[in-house]
């Protein structure tokens, strides 16, 4: 979703939006930003910026997949995750 777009979209909800009001909605204002849902559309965690290697923005993956998003930021996450 480009933050700054018009392009329009429906939301979660079946709702007519821009790419804008969506990420006005959700409070992304800087790119990248990555929102997670859940299956019902609610956002569950997010991460602003980009990931420095393909390896972050796997377990970045991981992290919500496990549920860890729940328990500890990702960047406590992310030191825990180092060998």
């Amino acid at each position: 979703v480009d933050v700054k777009g018009g392009t329009d979209m429906t939301d979660f909800q079946g709702n007519a939006t821009t790419e804008k009001a969506f990420a006005l909605t959700n409070r992304a204002r800087a790119t990248p930003t990555f929102l997670f849902f859940d299956l019902e559309g609610n956002a569950i965690t997010r991460f602003t910026g980009a990931t420095q290697t393909a390896e972050e923005f796997m377990l970045l993956g991981r992290y919500v997949v496990e549920g860890a998003y729940k328990a500890q930021a990702f960047n406590v996450y992310k030191k825990a995750a180092k060998p």
